[in-house]
């Protein structure tokens, strides 16, 4: 409200100046000259001016008003898709922990069934025997079923594959797509916002306009963020491993590829290249397995 009184009094000032010169210039007029017409234009442009000035003034404030509104608006969205991803996080999180000590656990067996093959005990033999054979068995424990994954026949994992790596991609495009809509929106909006400030460069209505634009974008990247957690990245990293359990262990990822692969990193500015690039090795992967 202030921002508007103060324009309003900036240009009521500047009209006063104008009028009151205009007045005295009318009243120097020499003998014989119509001093009302001269005086009846000025108050009629005066006016005019005055209520432009009004005018300008609601619209700028009201304009401000529902800007700052949608700030608002997109910053509690912005909070809220944070709180998701950081529980989507600690999840991911708490798996890779869990996995990491089952390998943990079964390297530790793995060692005791070596040692007690080398025993010479008959006793400690027959053990370590049983012991590959429940290690054997496509179970994780008694009574428990393997994961669906290892159930599939090489042909339906790797159409598994294929069909994921192309939602990949299909996810990547829209990603980029998304990019480029919200570019052409600062820039419109950039634009727009220097003519309400009257040409001027870096004017207060183009900083509003780029800050709202950055919160867009952030908020854009949260979600994108979010979506590949709980949807692309637990289902790549599962692929990747059963993919290597039946295959064996593959060459290493090198250059950008050891960087961008989602189990290896996941930077919401580069979500594209991530998708993009593990769609690339889960395919390259998926098409070695036999028939």
């Amino acid at each position: 409200m202030l921002d508007l009184v103060l324009y309003v009094a900036l240009g009521l000032a500047i009209i006063a100046l104008s009028v009151w010169g205009s007045i005295i210039s009318a009243k120097s007029l020499p003998p014989g000259e119509n001093k009302s017409f001269h005086l009846l234009a000025i108050v009629g442009f005066g006016g005019m001016a005055f209520i432009l000035t009004v005018a300008i003034g609601l619209r700028s404030f009201y304009a401000q008003k529902d800007a700052n509104k949608q700030q608002a608006k997109l910053t509690q969205s912005l909070n809220e898709t944070s709180e998701k991803l950081s529980k989507a996080d600690a999840t991911l999180d708490q798996s890779r922990l869990s996995q990491e000590y089952m390998k943990g656990q079964l390297s530790g067996l793995s060692m005791m069934v070596g040692k007690l093959d080398s025993d010479g005990n008959v006793g400690n033999v027959n053990l370590a025997k049983a012991l590959r054979d429940i290690g054997s068995q496509p179970t994780h424990a008694a009574g428990i079923e393997p994961p669906a994954i290892q159930k599939m026949s090489n042909k339906q994992l790797q159409t598994g594959v294929i069909e994921f790596a192309n939602s990949m991609r299909t996810f990547a495009s829209e990603i980029m797509a998304n990019r480029d809509r919200m570019t052409s929106q600062r820039m419109a909006a950039t634009q727009e916002a220097r003519i309400k400030d009257g040409g001027a460069v870096n004017g207060p209505l183009q900083q509003q306009a780029w800050n709202q634009a950055n919160i867009a974008d952030q908020n854009l990247y949260n979600q994108t963020s979010l979506r590949i957690s709980q949807e692309y990245l637990g289902v790549a990293t599962q692929y990747h491993e059963e993919l290597e359990r039946r295959l064996g262990p593959q060459k290493p990822l090198t250059g950008m590829d050891s960087m961008l692969a989602l189990w290896s990193s996941h930077d919401p500015m580069y979500s594209d290249m991530n998708l993009t690039t593990t769609a690339i090795v889960l395919e390259r992967m998926a098409r070695k397995l036999p028939d």
